[in-house]
């Protein structure tokens, strides 16, 4: 779901402010990256649950049939196998992404949180007039209905 709701929502013809729209749109658009980043951390945590899942699998029933883990034959030989270190690649990329997703996710949540903050603190400044005030409430709940954003209370 794109900004083009509020805009179709006619925002513009309730005499709100151009600096409200614009503060207003860049919150949906902080609240969909945030979304976004939210989406892809899970994606990458249910791919590392599956592999470390995999892996526990393969230990207990190729490893625990014998002396595996004592045998350095055995652990020699794993690094010699062709699907070892691909293996091995493809899991330090997953934590790698996984990482990047999370710094870029706390970033993202942070930045939507403190644009909501600067909103509700400046409520009455965007807002001003009685006729704005009272359907301040319908921008709102239109917001929440849509976007799942919470103007009410930090």
């Amino acid at each position: 779901m794109n900004m083009d709701g509020l805009q179709t929502w006619k925002l513009k013809q309730s005499n709100l402010s151009e600096v409200t729209i614009v503060m207003l749109e860049k919150l949906v658009e902080r609240k969909q990256e945030e979304q976004k980043y939210k989406k892809s951390t899970r994606s990458y945590g249910l791919i590392l649950l599956a592999y470390l899942f995999s892996a526990a699998l393969y230990y207990y029933f190729v490893l625990l049939q014998g002396d595996g883990l004592l045998n350095i034959d055995y652990w020699m030989g794993l690094m010699g196998k062709v699907i070892f270190w691909p293996l091995l690649a493809i899991l330090i990329a997953v934590l790698v992404l996984m990482h990047t997703a999370q710094r870029k996710l706390k970033k993202a949540e942070d930045d939507y949180e403190s644009l909501r903050a600067e909103i509700i603190d400046r409520c009455e400044e965007l807002w001003q007039g009685e006729d704005l005030w009272e359907r301040r409430g319908t921008v709102f709940d239109f917001l929440q209905q849509n976007y799942d954003i919470n103007l009410y209370h930090k």
